[in-house]
């Protein structure tokens, strides 16, 4: 996985690496190792799901500040 810094202060660009056969291809997702070396020391304990059914909306993507604050793994596909 390629993980690269942005202009955003704290948001990383997380770009996984498509390995490719006749079968179709395979990625990693998450890799807390890769994670840790690139400074992003977030310990995950839950993962939500949400689809968005119109244009130019982002579901479950919200601030929050403590002690309700989450750091967040957005998936974009």
């Amino acid at each position: 996985m390629l993980i690269s810094e942005t202009c955003l202060p704290g948001v990383m660009l997380i770009r996984p690496v498509r390995h490719c056969d006749a079968r179709g291809f395979f990625a990693e997702i998450f890799r807390e190792d890769m994670f840790i070396r690139h400074g992003i020391g977030v310990q995950f304990v839950q993962e939500n799901y949400s689809q968005s059914e119109n244009a130019n909306v982002i579901r479950g993507l919200h601030f929050q500040i403590p002690p309700f604050a989450q750091a967040k793994l957005v998936r974009v596909t």
